[in-house]
């Protein structure tokens, strides 16, 4: 009875569904703490949903990404980008946040048959890989999508039947998994014969046609085969089970707890399997089903959820964790078991503490578009994995970004001369050989550049060293890091790129504070060219060039003068 009563307070108290809620925002800052303090955009959020807004307006709602459609990013996108351009970091970090916390109130308190709701609430937050996911609009989609899976072990005693069918379209148009959901509402239908799950089957089965749609003329499917994977079981299970528990695949301890949980957990089901019912049996397989999608779409070698793609192991370490939920609830009556689940309990959270929270780089949101709108074209520079060396572009030209700013309701034209700048001016000109005495000095650090490899095509007009990025006869990616020594107000460098132009950044910063004051693309010259910047008299730089270009005939150059 005292039990129930909780139950109720938890349920009907707002002080503790607002606790609930101020709990998961600080456990969302904890795990990705820099976003928070320094939005930025991320991946195809820049390059993929920002272009679509741009091109299509609110109908990008409906263009696919990666070959499928994803609502919710795109939603947070274009209300972001109609709010403010000029603060679109800030807006859609923050309505990405709010949608997480959403989706996870509805796992706590939606009319669902998972044990423990309020815990398998918060172990989404606390799920043992790095939060790649976590906070970033692009991948909201991949939060919305936990929705179908509330929606397949719905408990129809509690009705509210429009909020279940709200989730079967909203998850079924974030990502392509409805598509494997669908035969489990189906094979839900035929158990519990019952009107709503029939017209529950039916809308998860038209959705999952639209995304199937999509999927099979849009996608770059993969030819991984069933026997490719049944040949990677061992190493399967050791990623998706031994790893949730401890982060190192290739010790003892991470195959001992896979060859000793996996006949635990069976254990524990055989126990009480008539009491598990239908509902476990759909938990079990969604979580079957997420690991066949994740090993179905990248090899298994090639991901880890510490490392390498952890974004692939969302899926399948929550519905895991709500597994271990379901099973500890229908055990409770045995102490033993009790025990040795809070020591898996505890074994989580220790893998999960170590790598909890992820840092970020970024360069400034509003110094780039302080540049394009003061420029024909610009490159803006689009974080990848949060390192700066490491950017990706989405090329605007002025007018476009005047569209987006004119277009915003927050903000106005004239804005964007109020901002402080940090930016330096920059320009690029043709070589004039009077200019070589004018040359800021260049002391070579570190890095993946060759002073050897000489293109034909490059020109060495006056004494001087030459560092490039061309090796043999394809195009190399790497970069490197030099000094710069200038010679007044004004660095110069002198460069050449190859016929080919397009991933070739370079970026300067002070080398006292670390501040970034440049980072543009090089843009392509046939000869030789020289990139002006401002400078301080007397102050050292740090110069990094990047050349990510992997087509043929994409190189750089730098020269460094005797």
């Amino acid at each position: 009875m005292r039990r129930n009563n909780r139950s109720d307070w938890q349920t009907n108290n707002w002080r503790f569904k607002l606790a609930f809620v101020l709990l998961c925002f600080l456990l969302l800052f904890l795990r990705r703490p820099m976003e928070f303090i320094a939005p930025y955009v991320w991946a195809e959020d820049g390059t993929w949903n920002i272009v679509h807004y741009v091109d299509y307006g609110f109908w990008s709602l409906f263009q696919p990404v990666q070959g499928y459609l994803i609502l919710p990013s795109k939603i947070i996108t274009a209300i972001s980008l109609k709010l403010s351009f000029i603060y679109y970091p800030e807006i859609s970090i923050y309505l990405s946040a709010c949608f997480s916390v959403f989706c996870l109130f509805l796992i706590a308190y939606a009319p669902t048959l998972l044990r423990y709701k309020l815990f398998c609430a918060l172990s989404v937050i606390l799920i043992p890989s790095n939060p790649e996911v976590f906070i970033l609009p692009l991948y909201s989609f991949w939060w919305g999508t936990l929705l179908i899976f509330l929606a397949l072990l719905w408990n129809i005693e509690q009705k509210q039947n429009a909020l279940r069918f709200f989730c079967i379209v909203l998850a079924g148009l974030s990502s392509p998994i409805i598509i494997l959901c669908a035969p489990l509402f189906i094979l839900r239908a035929f158990a519990y014969r019952h009107r709503v799950e029939i017209i529950s089957a039916g809308l998860a089965i038209s959705i999952s046609a639209v995304q199937g749609y999509f999927v099979f003329t849009k996608a770059n499917l993969t030819n991984i085969g069933l026997m490719d994977i049944l040949r990677d079981l061992i190493a399967i299970l050791a990623k998706f089970i031994g790893q949730y528990f401890y982060r190192d695949i290739n010790s003892p301890a991470d195959m001992i707890l896979m060859c000793t949980v996996v006949p635990f957990l069976l254990w524990c089901w055989y126990r009480k399997k008539t009491e598990l019912g239908i509902p476990f049996f759909l938990l079990i397989c969604l979580y079957a089903l997420a690991i066949f999608a994740t090993v179905k779409r990248v090899p298994i070698e090639m991901i880890d959820p510490h490392t390498a793609g952890p974004r692939y192991f969302f899926y399948p370490f929550v519905l895991f964790s709500w597994t271990l939920i379901w099973l500890y609830s229908a055990s409770i009556d045995n102490r033993t078991i009790r025990y040795i689940f809070w020591f898996l309990c505890v074994c989580t959270l220790l893998n999960s503490i170590t790598k909890f929270h992820r840092s970020s780089e970024s360069p400034d949101w509003r110094t780039e578009i302080e540049y394009c709108i003061n420029n024909r074209t610009y490159h803006i520079p689009i974080n990848l994995d949060g390192q700066l060396h490491n950017l990706w572009h989405i090329k605007l030209s002025k007018d476009q970004c005047a569209k987006l700013i004119s277009q915003s309701i927050l903000d106005d034209e004239d804005s964007v001369k109020k901002f402080p700048s940090e930016f330096v001016n920059f320009s690029f000109s043709d070589f004039d050989q009077s200019q070589v005495s004018t040359l800021s000095k260049l002391t070579i650090e570190d890095g993946t550049w060759s002073m050897s490899a000489k293109p034909a095509e490059v020109t060495n007009p006056y004494s001087a060293q030459m560092l490039s990025s061309w090796v043999g006869s394809d195009a190399f990616t790497g970069q490197h890091k030099l000094l710069i020594h200038t010679l007044g107000k004004v660095g110069r460098i002198a460069y050449q790129s190859g016929p080919i132009s397009k991933n070739q950044q370079i970026l300067v910063k002070e080398i006292a504070s670390q501040r970034v004051i440049l980072s543009a693309y090089l843009k392509k010259s046939d000869s030789l060219a020289i990139l002006n910047f401002d400078a301080k008299d007397n102050q050292d730089y740090e110069l990094i060039v990047t050349d990510s270009g992997k087509d043929w005939g994409e190189w750089s150059a730098i020269f460094i003068p005797e």
